[in-house]
């Protein structure tokens, strides 16, 4: 049964049933705490969206979508949500159930990526979303996603019980507010809270049979799976390498996803490197098997992107056709391809930011310049970005 509401993008249709099950414990918890509550209840319920994250592996979304609002939230799954679902659903709960005005921004590349400006969101899917719920003399920001993967990730640190990322105080005591969402996490969890630092430590061990052991007492499905996969490499092998990559051979479990404008079927895959040994996560095992060089060498041929920040795996850099450190860099836990954005820039620009990035490798700032190049007209326009663009004065020297 569907029932219609009221939110910040208009009257939208929303399942009942899903209401009633995330609300289901609110009257366990008082004013504040049940709006606490309603987040670790969306986050311990649902999973970032391997279908997005794929995509994004590809290409970054662009930073307004078609939003299919209706239809999204009609067909809202356990494993399908992204930051704009999220700030949907949890906004409309807390605004029509429990009474708290309810706020969804986003983050704006006009304003220099400024931590503490907050844009009200005009549209849905624009930029990456979050929620900013008022009360009497204190805001929260609810954020599950500040990063897709490990422990940046609400939606993975709700189910393992690990401490939370994505709550922060906008307004008002913050060390009186931490002590109540720790108290609510626990009392929701039924235990202590862990830091990452002791989960990670559980078990250590440099033993791939521990490793697989681990593994498969895991129930973890989907992003969450892989996120427990980068904890179990800190765990058990630290000074390895663990690479996500994406298979674009057909396989039972194959997700369509957007490739360009076209539709086509994509899997994940997991590499791990200790030393000189390489292993695959097999899924049908849930566990990590050896792996030839040759075999692994095939894959990264067949067009496969890597999320890692450095592209030359020991003994098979030959395989890595054309994969230059512009083409791809890793900012934080997400992968962003930017050998198109280069591409399409005037051909000043172009050389500058290619020489920039091979000289400052991981520099966020020119990454973040660079992914939202493609929505704006340059080089001129870029004085209407209130960033500092780092070819300006060559610009200007031209005209």
């Amino acid at each position: 049964m569907f029932m219609k509401l009221q939110s910040q993008f208009g009257m939208i249709n929303i399942d009942q049933n899903l209401i009633q099950k995330l609300l289901q414990h609110s009257d366990n918890y008082d004013g504040i705490e049940k709006v606490i509550y309603l987040y670790l209840e969306v986050c311990n319920n649902f999973s970032f969206s391997m279908k997005y994250f794929l995509e994004e592996i590809l290409e970054p979304h662009n930073i307004i979508s078609s939003g299919r609002l209706e239809q999204d939230m009609n067909l809202l799954a356990r494993n399908n949500i992204t930051c704009h679902k999220f700030s949907v659903l949890f906004s409309m709960i807390v605004s029509n159930f429990l009474g708290y005005s309810a706020k969804i921004i986003f983050n704006n590349p006009i304003m220099n990526f400024n931590k503490n400006h907050y844009d009200s969101a005009f549209c849905y899917g624009m930029g990456h979303q979050s929620v900013i719920v008022n009360f009497n003399n204190l805001s929260l920001k609810f954020d599950p996603l500040v990063s897709f993967l490990g422990s940046n990730s609400d939606f993975y640190n709700v189910k393992v019980g690990t401490q939370l990322k994505g709550i922060e105080v906008i307004k008002g005591k913050s060390t009186e507010i931490q002590k109540m969402i720790q108290s609510v996490y626990q009392k929701f969890r039924g235990y202590n809270i862990y830091s990452q630092e002791e989960f990670e430590a559980f078990n250590y061990s440099n033993n791939i049979e521990e490793l697989n052991q681990d593994l498969q007492n895991c129930s973890l499905e989907g992003m969450d799976l892989l996120s427990y996969l980068l904890t179990c490499k800190k765990r058990y092998f630290p000074s390895s390498s663990l690479y996500f990559l994406l298979d674009k051979e057909p396989q039972k479990d194959s997700i369509e996803i957007d490739y360009y404008h076209r539709n086509v079927k994509a899997t994940w895959a997991t590499l791990l490197i200790v030393g000189d040994n390489y292993y695959i996560y097999q899924k049908e095992t849930q566990k990590f098997i050896p792996i030839s060089k040759e075999i692994v060498a095939s894959k990264l041929k067949k067009e496969v992107w890597v999320t890692r920040d450095r592209f030359k795996i020991k003994e098979v850099e030959d395989s890595l056709i054309d994969l230059k450190r512009y083409e791809a860099m890793f900012a934080g836990d997400e992968l962003y391809n930017l050998k198109e954005y280069l591409e399409q820039l005037p051909e000043e620009c172009q050389n500058f930011f290619k020489d920039y990035l091979e000289k400052y490798p991981n520099c966020f700032q020119t990454l973040e310049e660079i992914i939202y190049l493609d929505n704006w007209q340059y080089p001129c326009e870029l004085e209407s970005i209130k960033t500092t663009c780092l070819n300006r004065k060559k610009c200007k020297n031209k005209k």
